[in-house]
């Protein structure tokens, strides 16, 4: 029994190692997707890392052309000119196109001439002077540019104003090592971010088997998505839970046989005590008369007939229970061979004031069978029927056909059995009267070796009772 269970257990394995290692090979696939898509995405960073960078500098050199370009146009235009009201719309009008301030001041910084976009009339010109020179301790704005000019004949100053603008400046080379570190970064942690989930459910699938192992078969894992993972809980779940169903399966297989061996040590000791005991009595002349020898050797050998029966039942059974039968199908006429059983029964029936009632449609229902095998069915179940009718009783055989089927029935009055006695009607050496020392006799087994034989036959046996009718049902 054991090793039928270490073989199981072994395919079970066998079963669960290549699963392991289908789904070895789809995470493999997994992983180097996995990488691959890391690696594209820090390889971009790292590209963009090391290449792109911000800098100002190129807005304050703008800003210079710009000052550059406008002044060129207020020294061609306004050097010794007085008309401070038209040059007042032109510096405005310059001033907005190069997008500047822009301002014509005195030695004292009074603002003689000024575009539209500056409200003050003065600028300090020292404070200027330390913007340029980079000595001013606040936090200037504007970048100044300061030229000389004539300006109604006096010597005064053009100043421009403007805001340098942030650009992005595209360089090569620039700083790998940072570059390579941020690209690192970043691969570990989308590896990390995408693998997480199943590297967690790895973790609790590994933690189910580890505890179905300790003998948890009742443990189940939690089943998650439709992916290879999910299958292989799902079958881990199902071999838990048939390697419960089996191991339950063996220790009842194991409580029967000892069942067996008990009920068979009593049966085969109850007449071979008897036998014993008569043939001590005649070895032993304990006997008065020839008459009371011979009702002492009548006893002896009836009892050693019963015990030869039911050795023979045991030793049928257990050959039909190990599959050890072959059967020979041929094509026979069921009514025909029930006749014949009825009549090797006859004698018997009467004895039990028993009388067979036929039920036939037809003469003829052939089937295919093998004859010896359903012949000791049928008559197994005739015998049960006339051992346990009332007296006087009637035993009444139906032979019916149904689509491509054939359907024996076999009635007989007797105390209604109850439903869940009627399950175990066909379990070997059972009784519904619950005890052995019945004087019916019988060796318990005729049910249960009418079940194994039709079964070989793929058929169906299984038996109903109600209103002091049993009826049992074979259908081949």
């Amino acid at each position: 029994m054991k090793n039928i269970i270490i073989v199981s257990i072994l395919k079970r394995v066998k079963r669960v190692s290549f699963m392991i290692n289908c789904l070895q090979r789809s995470l493999n696939r997994e992983l180097i997707l996995a990488i691959i898509f890391c690696l594209i995405v820090s390889g971009t960073v790292y590209w963009q890392v090391q290449e792109v960078s911000f800098d100002d500098s190129g807005g304050v050199v703008g800003v210079v052309n710009k000052a550059n370009s406008a002044f060129v146009e207020i020294n061609q235009l306004y050097a010794g000119r007085s008309d401070q009201e038209a040059g007042a719309d032109y510096l405005s009008r310059l001033a907005n196109y190069y997008q500047l301030k822009i301002a014509i001041v005195e030695g004292q910084g009074n603002i003689t001439l000024k575009s539209d976009n500056i409200d003050e009339n003065k600028l300090d010109l020292e404070q200027i002077k330390k913007i340029r020179a980079g000595s001013y301790t606040g936090k200037p704005i504007d970048f100044y540019g300061v030229y000389p000019i004539k300006f109604n004949s006096l010597d005064s100053q053009v100043i421009i104003m403007g805001i340098p603008q942030m650009r992005t400046v595209v360089t090569y080379g620039r700083d790998p090592l940072f570059a390579i570190s941020v690209a690192i970064t970043v691969f570990i942690s989308l590896l990390v971010l995408l693998l997480r989930t199943k590297v967690k459910y790895i973790k609790e699938i590994s933690d189910g088997i580890l505890e179905i192992s300790k003998g948890s078969l009742d443990f189940r894992i939690t089943k998650k998505g439709h992916d290879e993972l999910g299958l292989l809980a799902e079958n881990i779940n199902s071999m838990s839970e048939q390697l419960k169903t089996q191991i339950e399966e063996e220790r009842k297989a194991e409580r029967s046989k000892n069942e067996l061996i008990t009920n068979v040590s009593h049966d085969l000791k109850t007449p071979l005590t008897s036998i014993i005991g008569y043939l001590r009595l005649v070895k032993d002349k304990k006997y008065e008369t020839y008459e009371q020898m011979k009702e002492y050797l009548d006893t002896a050998y009836e009892k050693s007939e019963k015990l030869r029966m039911l050795i023979q039942d045991l030793f049928e059974y257990t050959k039909l229970a190990n599959g050890d039968v072959q059967i020979k199908k041929s094509k026979i006429n069921l009514v025909e061979l029930i006749e014949q059983v009825m009549g090797e029964l006859s004698l018997m029936a009467r004895e039990n004031h028993a009388t067979f009632l036929k039920v036939y449609l037809k003469n003829e229902v052939s089937v295919e069978v093998d004859s010896d095998k359903i012949v000791r069915a049928i008559e197994n179940i005739l015998v049960n029927a006339i051992k346990y009718s009332y007296r006087p009783g009637e035993i009444k055989v139906q032979i019916a056909q149904e689509d491509k089927t054939t359907l024996v029935i076999v009635e007989n009055s007797g105390d209604t059995i109850q439903k869940e006695d009627l399950s175990h009607l066909f379990d070997r050496f059972f009784r519904v009267e619950k005890s052995r020392t019945s004087d019916i006799g019988g060796s318990g087994l005729g049910l249960s070796i009418a079940k194994s034989i039709v079964k070989l036959h793929d058929g169906e046996i299984w038996a109903e009772s109600e209103n002091n009718k049993i009826r049992i049902f074979v259908r081949l």
